[in-house]
Order: C-alpha cells, then structure tokens, then sequence
C-alpha cells in the first residue's frame, strides 16, 4: 500500500520507516555540509540510466548518493552528477514517501542500508503543485494556492499539516503523538533541500483544537539550507516565526499573504542578506 493513502499521522509515520531511516546514519561525515546546490555522485542503473532505487522498509523507497565518484565493481551500475535539488525535484514525483542515502555502505532491497547522511525529498502534489514534508492526503489546503503566482513571485514553500484528527482521544496517546509529530519535524526540517527564492521557508499547518497543543510545534528548529526559516500557520490562520511573533499580513490575495513573509524573512536571516 502507499504511504500516502495513510490517512492517520501515526500509521502513515510508522510505516514509512522513519525511526528505522534515522538509525541507518552510522558513519562520521568527511564532507561539507549539503544543501539544495550541493553535487552528488547520484546511483544510476547503466544500461536504462534510470535512478536505482530500492524498497528498504516496504512503504517507501530509497535511492543512493556520494559525495566523491565512487569506485562501483557492479559493470551495471554507473554514477551520474546532480545538485541535491535537482535530485529531489525528480523524487518528488514518487506517491510514496522517499530518500536518498548519502555514502551509502550498501544498496541492497529490503533491508535499512547504512549511510553517512540521509535526505528526505518532499513529495508533489499533482492537484496544486505545491511540495508536501506530510502524506499526500493531507494536502487539500493546498488547493486554495495560485501556483502561477506563487512561481511568478518566486517563493519557494514546503508545506506540512498537522491535525487535530491525527490526535489519538486519551491523553496520554495525545502527547505521544504531539512528540512525534514534532521529533519528525526535527527530522524532515534538517533533512529537505529548498530552493533559494524570494522567500524559501518550510511552512507548518497546525489544526488543533488546543492552543496550547499548539505552541509546542512552534520552536527553533534546525534546517538543511541557511537561507531556509520555518513558519507556523494556526487554527486561527495566524502566519508565526519560531520566536512566536506574527507576521502580519492581508489575507484577501496570494501576494498579500507572501509579500509579508518575503519581507520578514529579507530582514531577518543573515544567510539570505549574504547572498542578495
């Protein structure tokens, strides 16, 4: 079955194996950091020129990166440069969750094959052409986005939701889930590349009944690309920073709603000042 015909967080999660994919990083770096524009060795079948990917954990897939040319003693496999980006772009269109293992120790189906890196590649929705960190199914706030405008103006987004349906009833199952919804964040925001744009900003969605709740998505948390902020949207469409200020904005159209955004972050992230 697909990950994204998952339609519980929980379920969805769990199955996609990303416990399982955060064990495999076992070997100490020798490279830079990656980021979006950062040039792989990327794994190729030689004869299709096809990226070779593989079923490590029965509901995703995996494909395979090196940081220098490898040296490969399978004749029907080659390597082929791609910027970590444009790697993604092309996985993006997957249905189910995927990544690509970077220095891969193996490559092997069916089996958690260890790495000195993992990336999470963000997947497409078709409907709204906007990219998802969540499942598939969650993605029906995209719609409501004029993708024309968005690429007119630029701001590249990545877009995760999560709902107070997700939540198990007890109490104890609630918290339990919250933790790990925000452990995946963790995960998902230091492991996705995002484009350099106007604004480039992985926005969360949160649909909780509890404002409370709430809260404890927004925080700080660690990105794979400088130029890169997180954003909170909450039940109350209020548009947060991880210092819980909001961004005020004009809801009536898309360029009202990003302009603010695309301000705030101008003035707010020294990475993105460097480069502009």
């Amino acid at each position: 079955m697909n990950s994204s015909c998952f339609s519980n967080f929980n379920t969805w999660y769990d199955k996609s194996g990303f416990e399982k994919q955060k064990t495999s990083i076992i070997f100490n770096r020798k490279y830079r950091n990656l980021s979006y524009y950062t040039v792989v060795n990327v794994l190729l079948d030689r004869s299709s020129k096809a990226i070779i990917t593989v079923n490590e954990t029965g509901n995703s897939i995996t494909a395979f990166a090196y940081t220098e040319k490898p040296e490969l003693t399978d004749n029907n496999l080659i390597t082929e440069e791609y910027s970590i980006g444009e790697l993604t772009s092309l996985l993006s269109s997957n249905k189910v969750t995927t990544f690509v293992k970077i220095n891969p120790h193996s490559f092997n189906a069916d089996t958690i094959n260890t790495c000195e890196d993992v990336i999470y590649c963000p997947l497409l929705d078709k409907t709204s052409k906007q990219l998802t960190i969540t499942s598939l199914n969650q993605t029906l706030p995209l719609i409501a986005i004029n993708h024309s405008k968005v690429k007119l103006m630029n701001f590249e987004a990545v877009y995760g939701f999560f709902r107070e349906s997700d939540l198990p009833n007890d109490r104890e199952g609630r918290t339990e889930c919250i933790l790990k919804m925000i452990n995946f964040i963790k995960l998902a925001a230091k492991k996705t590349p995002i484009k350099f744009g106007s604004s480039s900003v992985i926005c969360v969605f949160l649909d909780f009944e509890d404002p409370i709740e709430e809260n404890q998505f927004i925080q700080n948390y660690d990105l794979m690309d400088s130029y890169t902020n997180i954003i909170f949207v909450n039940s109350q469409l209020e548009i947060i920073n991880t210092y819980r200020q909001k961004i005020k904005y004009d809801g009536d159209k898309i360029e009202t709603i990003l302009l603010p955004i695309i301000e705030w972050q101008k003035n707010n992230n020294p990475a993105r000042q460097e480069l502009l």
